[in-house]
């Protein structure tokens, strides 16, 4: 459905990004070309987008405002991403 209601926006939502004013409709091309540049660190779901929409609006309440790293936490404060081991920086007490 949200590739037929949405015009496949949120398909090619990353993309967007890079280039805000192209039309939505170059948005396949476009994402082939962004998927070889960066890799493995695109990420992709399968997810439904109506459903993800969902998740989003429930997983992804704030952003805390301290530190170098910054992810979004849910409504009991939890991040649902953690950075990789290499960026993780020790907790001192």
């Amino acid at each position: 459905m949200g590739r037929f209601f949405l015009h496949d926006v949120a398909h090619f939502h990353v993309i967007h990004h890079f280039f805000p004013k192209m039309p939505f409709y170059h948005g396949p091309e476009a994402t082939q070309y962004l998927k070889r540049l960066i890799g493995n660190h695109y990420r992709y779901s399968e997810k439904p987008v109506f459903k993800a929409l969902w998740d989003n609006y429930n997983d992804c309440q704030f952003v805390e405002d301290t530190g170098d790293v910054l992810f979004y936490r849910n409504k009991k404060g939890q991040a649902v991403f953690k950075p990789a081991p290499q960026f993780r920086v020790p907790i001192r007490r």
